[in-house]
């Protein structure tokens, strides 16, 4: 299992930043959701420090899991947020 801490904020880079009404937070959620469900419960995450900025959050998968980074990079971007890695366990 491999367990890595993330701070997301808002792309500013993104189109996405420029259509939603959400904060940054909200839609740091809305693509950790997307993450998690594309591989089932074989993806965890838990929100750590949760305001309207930024996100922070502790994400857990599974070591044989070589679409996770892919997957979260395509989720990030959809909903016009961005990943900064703080550590991994």
């Amino acid at each position: 299992m491999i367990v890595a801490s993330y701070r997301f904020t808002r792309a500013l880079n993104s189109l996405a930043t420029f259509v939603t009404t959400n904060s940054a937070s909200t839609d740091a959620l809305n693509a950790l959701e997307v993450w998690q469900s594309a591989a089932g419960m074989t993806r965890a995450y838990e929100k750590l420090n949760d305001n309207p900025g930024e996100l922070v959050a502790r994400l857990s998968w599974q070591d044989s899991d070589s679409q996770s980074g892919p997957d979260l990079q395509v989720a990030t971007e959809k909903f016009g947020v961005q990943r900064i890695f703080i550590s991994q366990e």
